[in-house]
């Protein structure tokens, strides 16, 4: 459902940098923006469910830094190829560049479990391999 609404996302976002009227602008952006939200509460969701107790705070607190960071980094990137290439070119092409690449990732081996991510169980208490304690 995640993978959904991020792509749908994307996919508004480049009709926004298509759009050549201000109805289908404000169109296109309500629809990025809904799809933004969906993605955040999913991504919220199987954090506090999926993740173990032990690590939940500080897996929260690198989704808030990437969350508040990775938007700053994607304005500075889109303002300098807005420069370059033109406002329309970059808002579409940024929203086609996601979609494109989170396919990849899913066609390519983007799941899991073939990893063994998340197979580590946490007990209260103890830290999980590789971490340390902070003062």
């Amino acid at each position: 459902m995640a993978v959904s609404a991020g792509m749908w996302g994307r996919l508004a976002v480049a009709g926004f940098g298509t759009a050549r009227s201000l109805p289908a602008a404000v169109v296109w952006l309500l629809l990025a923006g809904g799809a933004l939200l969906a993605l955040g509460v999913f991504r919220k969701a199987v954090l506090q469910t999926a993740v173990p107790d032990g690590v939940r705070g500080r897996l929260q607190r690198i989704d808030t830094v990437v969350a508040a960071g990775g938007t700053r980094l994607g304005d500075l990137l889109h303002g300098t190829a807005g420069a370059a290439l033109g406002v329309p070119w970059t808002v579409t092409g940024g929203g086609v560049l996601t979609v494109v690449v989170a396919a990849l990732v899913l066609l390519t081996g983007g799941r899991r479990s073939r990893h063994g991510i998340g197979t580590v169980a946490v007990k209260p208490g103890v830290l999980p391999p590789g971490s340390r304690r902070l003062s």
